[in-house]
This record gives C-alpha cells, structure tokens and sequence, in this order.
C-alpha cells in the first residue's frame, strides 16, 4: 500500500460531497499533521491508502510520485474530464538530476 499527501478529510463538506477533497477545510495531510510519509510504518484510514499492486516499480522510485500525485489528482478533478479524456499536466512533481 502506498501513502500520498491527503492524509484525512472530514468526508462530509461541500468539497469532499464533491470529490474536491484537497479543498476541505478539515483537511489534514502526511508528513505535517500526521506522522509518516517516508516512514517505515505509519497508521492511515483504508480511504487514503493506495494500492500499489501490479505496479512494477522499485519502492524508492515510486515513493516520490505518490507526493504530487495529489496535486495531478486535484488538476484532474478540476478540469472535470471523463474516462479517455486526454489531460496533460506540466510542471509538478519530482526532479531527478
């Protein structure tokens, strides 16, 4: 299972009602209002935990890109696109040198 940003939301408010869960006003994210993120263990609600089955990736490779991954989701749920719906999104997410 992998862990992104979106730690907790209320579930209930206009923006959660919605799916626009990063506006919620109770939002609580990984690493700031809970501990986590790069830990070895951490506790989360089965809601934002990620699958990360049949993903072939190393752990280290794939840790970075379940960071901003928040921020394409909420990109994606903004532009309110369908399924096969082409959406491209530039200029967030890790640096590799």
């Amino acid at each position: 299972m992998g862990i992104s940003w979106l730690y907790h939301t209320c579930g209930t408010c206009e923006f959660c009602r919605e799916s626009r869960e990063n506006y919620c006003p109770d939002f609580k994210c990984t690493g700031w209002d809970a501990d986590g993120g790069f830990a070895e263990y951490v506790t989360i609600h089965e809601d934002f935990a990620l699958s990360l089955k049949g993903i072939n990736m190393e752990p280290e490779d794939l840790a970075p890109l379940l960071c901003p991954g928040i921020a394409g989701y909420c990109a994606l749920k903004l532009t309110r696109c369908k399924r096969g719906d082409t959406l491209g999104l530039l200029g967030f997410g890790p640096y590799y040198i």
